[in-house]
């Protein structure tokens, strides 16, 4: 029996191979009721989901940001709760989410041990259950992964009419480009595009004789925007990007970074930059504009807890943060208060010539 991942700890107990003592124990982890995994096991995404789907099981099936996971269309954060699709009705637990809808027999298939809901159904879903920056690249992500097309989604629309969110579909379809690499990718193009700015997507150049596809571009303005994920930080892969970099940018070269107060005009996940744009310098961070012959503006992560790629993140989700660091500072100014005894100013030394008073007998 296989206990390196989720399993159901009564069946585990009833086929002898645990006592209940050792499975309350401090080798294993509960994380719904009955479901167990291993205490070292990194609890991920696609862990919550498999184990979402053995308390389901066989009654619904894996669905939104959780099936995407497992499709290997991955869109969601890391700590986005587990997510299933039920007709009956579930009680709701912590760490999952619980849809009550209806699946078709061609809406749901079998990966990974699991029944989860079909590359077009999970897209359906995601696209009516998220705003339209996080839909779309969701929607980009399978769709680069699997062969299905808007005219698939749309069937599913047409198939559930009374299901809340189909009217905002049709706007995640027309943005809908399966040539996008990466979900912060298709993020970047619906900001632009929401901007009034829209890019070609993966533009070809030819340099030297070498062929490069470049993310966002603005051939006009010679002027290029891509964003480098984690594995561009190892050794191997940032000197290839060096020697691409230096390909594509043979000439003039202007370097200038994005600062953290670049983006603060932008409205929503990409809108227009507004009268009140904060235009105070800040420290720079890991990303750059490269303006050359045939430019590229490279965002790379930073852990440092540079903005700039929260202008990209859901409006929710920026306002939550912003929340979030305003009340620590509030909370830390409050402490400073408390617990900082105050002290009595110091006496103020005698004007010149002034007599000298002395206190006490």
């Amino acid at each position: 029996m296989d206990l390196s991942g989720p399993f159901r700890g009564s069946f585990v107990v009833a086929s002898g191979a645990l006592t209940r003592g050792v499975l309350a124990g401090p080798r294993f982890r509960r994380l719904f009721p009955d479901i167990y995994v291993p205490a070292r096991l990194e609890i991920t995404l696609a862990v919550r989901a498999q184990a979402a789907w053995l308390l389901v099981e066989p009654a619904g099936a894996v669905s939104g940001w959780s099936a995407a996971e497992l499709l290997g269309a991955s869109s969601g954060p890391k700590e986005a709760p587990a997510e299933v699709t039920v007709q009956r009705f579930r009680r709701p637990l912590p760490g999952l989410l619980i849809h009550r809808e209806s699946l078709s027999s061609d809406e749901v298939v079998r990966c990974c041990g699991a029944t989860l809901t079909s590359p077009a159904r999970t897209a359906y879903d995601l696209l009516r259950w998220l705003d339209l920056t996080e839909g779309v690249a969701a929607l980009d992500a399978l769709a680069h992964r699997y062969p299905f097309t808007a005219d698939d989604v749309r069937a599913l629309r047409s198939r559930h009419l009374g299901l809340p969110g189909n009217p905002s579909v049709e706007a995640g379809l027309r943005l809908m480009d399966r040539r996008a690499d990466s979900p912060m990718e298709s993020r970047m193009r619906v900001a632009l595009v929401q901007a009034g700015l829209p890019p070609r997507v993966q533009h070809p150049i030819t340099v030297d004789g070498r062929d490069f596809r470049l993310d966002l571009a603005y051939p006009d303005a010679m002027l290029a925007v891509e964003y480098d994920g984690g594995h561009h930080r190892e050794a191997s892969q940032a000197l290839k990007d060096l020697e691409r970099e230096g390909l594509i940018h043979r000439g003039r070269l202007e370097d200038r970074p994005f600062r953290r107060g670049d983006g603060a005009g932008l409205s929503g996940a990409g809108g227009r930059p507004h009268a009140g744009a904060d235009r105070r310098p800040a420290a720079p961070c890991n990303h750059r504009v490269m303006i050359a012959p045939c430019a590229t503006a490279r965002l790379r992560p930073s852990s440092s807890g540079c903005a700039c790629a929260d202008r990209f993140a859901p409006p929710g989700a920026r306002s939550r943060r912003a929340q979030l660091h305003a009340g620590a500072r509030r909370r830390d100014v409050a402490s400073a208060a408390i617990t900082t005894p105050a002290r009595a100013p110091a006496p103020m030394p005698p004007a010149p010539g002034a007599p000298s008073v002395r206190r006490g007998p």
